[in-house]
């Protein structure tokens, strides 16, 4: 019985010894293929380590419009980054039976503003970088000032930003049309020590038109 179980100990100890050496083996393979690999192709490693940031395209007071405007905007960046674009009337539950101006506006006024807030900020947990249009340049804002983890906020036409009196902590780029009468005054952009982009000759929904997503300065977000 001992000389049994002596040969068994012994049995599994080649085992065990095979097992690692087989191990120490495989190890040594897959680093000369690496090896190979970084001298064949430089740019390997780069790509390995290579991840996209995610980027949160904020729609304006309509939603995703019946012209799909904001599809130019998400085919200029999804190569650079992972985007997810989000409607905000469907962040904000606004009703969109009435597709008036007004009645969107009313709506995001009362409650559809804080209710997008609310569930943009269980929908993203990460760091994020964001590019928004009008009401969603406020929201990104707000959201950024109760806890969304933003990298860059750029926010196009955000004229309702002229009541804000906080400034969130992270890099941030505003686009105005010349002629858009809300946008903020000269004293609010001091205060919040931001230097806005105006575009010359444009209306609030410039960004609407063919072209705008290639403003320089997009592709740093």
């Amino acid at each position: 019985m001992i000389v049994c179980v002596s040969e068994l100990s012994f049995f599994i100890f080649e085992i065990v010894n095979k097992y690692v050496r087989l191990l120490k083996y495989i190890d040594l393979i897959i680093s000369r293929l690496k090896q190979s690999v970084y001298q064949h192709c430089p740019n390997y490693k780069r790509l390995i380590l290579y991840k996209k940031t995610q980027l949160i395209i904020l729609s304006d007071l309509y939603g995703r419009s019946k012209i799909n405007w904001e599809q130019a905007y998400i085919n200029h960046f999804q190569d650079k980054y992972n985007v997810q674009y989000y409607d905000c009337c469907d962040l904000g539950e606004v009703d969109k039976t009435d597709y008036s101006q007004e009645n969107l506006h009313q709506q995001f006024v009362r409650f559809g503003i804080e209710k997008a807030i609310q569930n943009l900020l269980k929908l993203e947990k990460k760091e994020v970088t964001i590019l928004a249009f009008s009401i969603g340049g406020t929201i990104a804002w707000k959201a950024a000032l109760n806890g969304l983890k933003v990298q860059k906020l750029i926010a196009l036409s955000a004229t309702r930003l002229r009541y804000e009196t906080e400034k969130p902590n992270c890099d941030i780029d505003l686009y105005y049309g010349e002629n858009d009468r809300f946008q903020p005054k000269k004293d609010w952009f001091n205060m919040m020590n931001i230097e806005p982009i105006f575009l010359e000759n444009k209306e609030h929904d410039f960004y609407r038109m063919k072209g705008f997503q290639n403003l320089s300065g997009l592709d740093d977000c």
